[in-house]
């Protein structure tokens, strides 16, 4: 036995046309001169588990030294031992007659083929079946590497996040702690001055009495910018669980600083992810809403967040002039880059659309973790 042929081997006007010889086999000249020169292993066995045509590359595969004519009326099984773990699959093809395609198989040795087979009818009754390997060994290995790779990136962007995150921390704990109070300290030492001149009124002091009080008023709008900065670095945490009303906080906040109309959706209504996913989806709103303000020239913005089949739903729609689809893909543009980086962490994507009435979509999607069963945990008696 052996394994499957292509579609473009089946569909071969030669071997469609091949007629049994007296002796059951496909002699068709056309059918064995295309079968040889193929570069994929081909193997052409009857009804009854004999082989009618081989090629060289089927015997190179299978480490046969006997030469593919010489194959002609052996049993197929015997060529092809190796594919023992995949016998009873090749088995159950046979008996179906049912076209296969793109099959993965392995070797006894640990290399990995690619299987397609087709049945050759005559009368409404197949007379011969068609294998087709082909290895896909090196393949598979670049596919493992690339995954790992894929892998590695997801574990990088994750720990860079944590500690830039980690940075604006210590920043936002640098501002508000040591500059904050330091400008407090300064604004009540500027207030006791004024003070002590209003105590003792001079009148060589009162320009100086409102020097201090324009002072005092700088000092309070440092403070304030003190304060507007320290939250965009470490903004109001979001506790774990509680990602909804987040979201609905930050609408509300944007509607209010922007004149920009917010509608927020979720679902369910008291949506819950894990802590490190709603930092994520906070993070991600946060900047897609400060581009909607930057770019988007919008009037009105629709945030959806939605939880369905293990995976979150962060959606931010807007009614703006539309992303250029040159833009999406713009490796410059670094806070769509710092979206996908962000879900990437998470194993999840970010895609961004322009949407067909004018505006532009950003949809992030980040798979869940998987919940432990009931008995996860249970110490057995």
């Amino acid at each position: 036995m052996a394994s499957s042929a292509c579609s473009d081997v089946t569909d071969h006007r030669g071997v469609a046309s091949a007629q049994p010889s007296e002796h059951g086999h496909l002699v068709t000249p056309n059918t064995e001169e295309m079968i040889a020169n193929m570069s994929d292993a081909v193997l052409v066995e009857s009804d009854n588990g004999r082989v009618q045509i081989a090629n060289e590359a089927f015997c190179r595969l299978f480490q046969l030294d006997t030469p593919p004519q010489a194959l002609t009326g052996m049993e197929a099984d015997r060529l092809t031992k190796r594919l023992d773990p995949a016998l009873s699959r090749l088995e159950k093809l046979k008996k179906t007659r049912r076209r296969s395609v793109g099959e993965e198989i392995r070797l006894l040795d640990g290399r990995v083929l690619e299987l397609h087979y087709a049945p050759i009818p005559r009368d409404g009754a197949a007379v011969a079946h068609l294998w087709q390997y082909r290895d896909i060994t090196a393949r598979k290995h670049f596919e493992n590497e690339l995954h790992l790779s894929r892998q590695r990136l997801r574990n990088l962007a994750t720990h860079d996040e944590a500690v830039r995150e980690e940075e604006r921390r210590g920043a936002a704990r640098m501002l508000h702690d040591e500059l904050g109070q330091l400008l407090t300290s300064v604004k009540l030492e500027v207030a006791a001055a004024t003070e002590v001149f209003r105590k003792h009124p001079d009148e060589n002091a009162f320009s100086g009495v409102d020097r201090l009080q324009s002072a005092a008023g700088l000092l309070d709008i440092s403070i304030r910018t003190v304060q507007r900065v320290t939250a965009k670095l470490r903004p109001a945490p979001v506790p774990e669980m509680c990602i909804s009303g987040a979201v609905r906080w930050e609408a509300l906040l944007f509607e209010q600083r922007t004149k920009i109309r917010c509608r927020v959706g979720v679902s369910p209504p008291k949506l819950e992810v894990d802590s490190e996913r709603s930092a994520v989806l906070y993070r991600i709103l946060l900047e897609a809403l400060t581009n909607v303000v930057r770019h988007a020239h919008a009037g009105a913005v629709q945030i959806g967040l939605k939880k369905a089949g293990g995976v979150v739903f962060l959606s931010v729609r807007d009614n703006g002039r539309g992303i250029a689809p040159e833009e999406i893909d713009n490796p410059s543009t670094m806070g769509l880059l710092g979206m996908r980086e962000r879900a990437l962490g998470v194993g999840g994507d970010i895609r961004i659309t322009r949407n067909v009435r004018g505006g532009t979509t950003v949809m992030a999607i980040l798979p869940l973790p998987s919940e432990p069963s009931a008995g996860a945990g249970r110490t057995r008696a």
